[in-house]
């Protein structure tokens, strides 16, 4: 549909014209601020933009409809591939540990300790910080000292991808919308598998992005200490004990944040009806190229008041994480950095109590 020099009405910033189109995208003058903004066709008419041609408006969302079938046919044909994929393997890995199991008249081994999951903020020692700010003004010489302190944890880092990309391999994007909530749910020891979304998000995980000492809660449906399927209070209001339905409205959330990640939507990442916390570590897990992976707001702020960030405590915090990422792109020394390197380096000037404040 050609939509050139169309008027549309965004919530936020007002009325506009389109000015470009392509298939995959528009870009939006709006009359407000003389702002241009890219949205993601035809995706963008669904929640943000509303055509001021009532008869156009009638056929997007027609459109719209037509593309969101044809995407959940993609979606429902690659996840039954995958589906038969992880079956198949899950019945040979099975089959491996079977024909190792130990006899009854074998000696009982000791358990082998569980492997530490990497974790760099664990690994800096909180007594180490000193109580006077440092103001740094050039940060050639503590690139060089966190350089030599971060060497250390090469390692751990190249555990962390592993283990990252074993994740992402289980649990594509495209899988998400099929999970079965057995697959998804997390709860205390013996509730919930080891294996499942959410548990591997909030532990395994970790070294990529710490949640901190969060509730279950945060991951909208969960097992409680009881062994009982719970709700968060978000979806417990909006579902009340239909379960089912709730389950299937979180895992269309998650879908359309991964969406939106990816496409740098940021008023629909906003939008997305899910925890912060958890919201935040999925898009660092899924996009970790895109944003900076800190996901809980406290350290959110106190990583861009040590980068020299100035940010609005009441921005969005997607908005805030952007503001990070583009401060590293901006200074010399780090534009080349992966985002999770620029994240351990803020944490490391966090917990040294610096704070780089740039020249005039």
């Amino acid at each position: 549909m050609n939509l050139l020099e169309q008027r549309v009405i965004h919530k936020v910033f007002g009325t506009g014209s389109i000015i470009n189109q392509t298939a995959s995208c528009v870009e939006v003058s709006f009359v407000s601020n003389d702002a241009v903004k890219k949205f993601t066709y035809p995706m963008c008419f669904e929640k943000f933009l509303k055509l001021e041609d009532e008869s156009l408006q009638n056929e997007m969302e027609e459109e719209v409809r037509l593309h969101l079938h044809h995407e959940n046919e993609k979606i429902r044909k690659e996840n039954e591939e995958f589906e038969l994929l992880r079956s198949q393997r899950w019945a040979i890995q099975n089959s491996s540990k079977k024909a190792v199991k130990k006899t009854g008249d074998q000696a009982a081994k000791p358990k082998k300790k569980k492997k530490q999951i990497p974790d760099f903020q664990k690994a800096l020692k909180q007594n180490d910080v000193p109580s006077e700010v440092t103001e740094i003004h050039d940060l050639a010489g503590v690139i060089d000292e966190f350089e030599s302190f971060y060497e250390r944890y090469d390692e751990w880092h190249q555990e962390t991808e592993q283990i990252h990309r074993s994740f992402l391999d289980d649990y594509p994007a495209e899988v998400i919308q099929n999970l079965s909530l057995q697959d998804y749910i997390i709860g205390k020891d013996g509730y919930g598998s080891e294996k499942s979304f959410c548990r591997r998000i909030r532990y395994d995980l970790n070294g990529l992005s710490n949640m901190g000492n969060v509730r279950f809660n945060v991951f909208e449906i969960f097992y409680d200490p009881d062994g009982n399927i719970a709700l968060s209070k978000t979806y417990r209001k909006l579902f009340g004990d239909d379960f089912d339905a709730a389950f299937e409205a979180v895992k269309k959330e998650i879908v359309s944040l991964l969406k939106a990640a990816e496409n740098e939507d940021y008023d629909a990442i906003e939008s997305v009806r899910l925890n912060n916390t958890f919201k935040n570590k999925l898009i660092t897990v899924y996009e970790p190229d895109k944003y900076i992976p800190v996901v809980t707001e406290s350290l959110l702020n106190e990583y861009c008041r040590c980068a020299g960030v100035a940010v609005n405590p009441d921005d969005p915090m997607i908005v805030r994480n952007i503001a990070l990422r583009n401060q590293k792109n901006s200074i010399s020394s780090t534009a080349g950095w992966p985002n999770d390197k620029f994240m351990a380096f803020c944490d490391w000037l966090r917990r040294n109590n610096r704070i780089y404040v740039k020249d005039e």
